[in-house]
């Protein structure tokens, strides 16, 4: 790992704070940020996209987990501008640096393991990937407002799946959802115990992909 930012390449996704493990016919990204509570520079937005198509791309790899550490999962994207990976200028951060649509589009199976806070642009990351299973422990929140942010991405994606009076509600009041309720309105697919979710995740993205790829 270099201590001098750089883009991406290979399994290096351009910064210290995303980690990219091959594990079996599978790959994990995990975003390891501990001291910002694992909020998004514009290095890592960039760097997660990078490892869908990365990972897209080479045969050996058949699915991906993206997950967080300790007690967040993603919050959303560090405002305060305090990453060391600055390779990347925090004015180049359009929609073709994020991973959302990457996300949506890529044929690579991809399962959200939510291993506690998930807000902002980490709950679009999950609503974007094909499945998730979600810690007993996480929470979910659309705070964008607080911080002066008009998310019309999340006006699109909310509204299609869960319906336009249940996103009002979470994008007008920044409410936060429990797991449970998470389940209830059909923001996740699955809830489970925190300890058990890379290896439910795991499952998950196991079963994905006994099926027929090309179909």
């Amino acid at each position: 790992m270099s201590s001098t930012p750089r883009p991406p390449e290979g399994d290096w996704l351009g910064t210290p704070f995303l980690t990219l493990e091959r594990r079996g016919p599978f790959a994990v990204v995990t975003v390891d940020r501990p001291d910002a509570r694992n909020a998004l520079s514009p290095a890592m937005y960039f760097g997660l996209r990078y490892a869908i198509a990365h990972c897209e791309a080479d045969p050996d790899i058949h699915g991906l987990i993206l997950t967080g550490t300790g007690d967040v999962f993603i919050p959303g994207g560090d405002l305060g501008r305090t990453g060391v990976d600055d390779w990347m200028d925090i004015g180049h951060l359009g929609m073709d640096a994020t991973p959302f649509d990457t996300l949506r589009v890529t044929s690579l199976p991809v399962v959200a393991a939510v291993n506690g806070i998930c807000q902002g642009g980490g709950f679009m990351i999950t609503l974007c990937s094909d499945l998730s299973v979600v810690s007993e422990r996480a929470t979910f929140r659309v705070p964008e407002l607080f911080r002066g942010i008009s998310d019309t991405y999340y006006a699109q994606i909310l509204a299609r799946t869960i319906g336009p009076v249940r996103t009002r509600d979470l994008m007008l009041t920044g409410r936060v959802l429990t797991a449970a309720e998470a389940l209830d309105w059909g923001l996740v697919n699955r809830v489970v115990p925190h300890d058990q979710l890379m290896e439910r995740a795991t499952e998950m993205l196991t079963g994905i992909c006994r099926t027929a790829p090309v179909a």
